[in-house]
């Protein structure tokens, strides 16, 4: 039998199976993933905590882990708030972001007489930008 052909197989069946695998455990894995980035993450806070000069070597490891963990609890905390706000304040504007579209593909359309921006202008008069904001934003929480 060919070599190449039979490594290529396996190398391609491998990568099927590992994607599947990845696509079914993706659940599992997010969480995981998302852990272990955030524990790297106190550490480096914590390492830091601890090379201050002044305080550092007084401060036990302990309280350095939660001195990062107020710290970055803290930063995640302002930063979900800013986040909320924001898209908040986007599906409250969505109606005039989608009638402020329409008619700049009506002007588009009556100024070049292009009918192909009418069709684009009939798919978007049935799209409602504000639900499909809501509807991504509840998704993601």
């Amino acid at each position: 039998m060919n070599n190449r052909l039979m490594s290529f197989t396996f190398f391609m069946l491998s990568a099927v199976i590992l994607s599947y695998i990845l696509i079914v455990a993706k659940n599992l894995l997010m969480p995981l993933i998302v852990a272990i980035l955030l524990w790297y993450l106190f550490n480096t806070v914590a390492a830091y905590i601890k090379s201050i000069h002044l305080i550092g070597k007084y401060i036990p490891e302990p309280i350095c882990l939660l001195i990062a963990l107020l710290i970055i609890g803290s930063v995640l905390y302002h930063l979900a708030s800013i986040i909320t706000d924001n898209v908040g304040e986007v599906i409250v504007r969505a109606p005039q972001y989608q009638a402020n579209l329409k008619s700049i593909l009506t002007s588009i359309d009556s100024r070049f007489n292009i009918k192909i921006l009418a069709h684009v202008n009939e798919f978007f008069s049935g799209v409602s930008f504000q639900s499909i904001i809501v509807n991504i934003w509840f998704f993601y929480l």
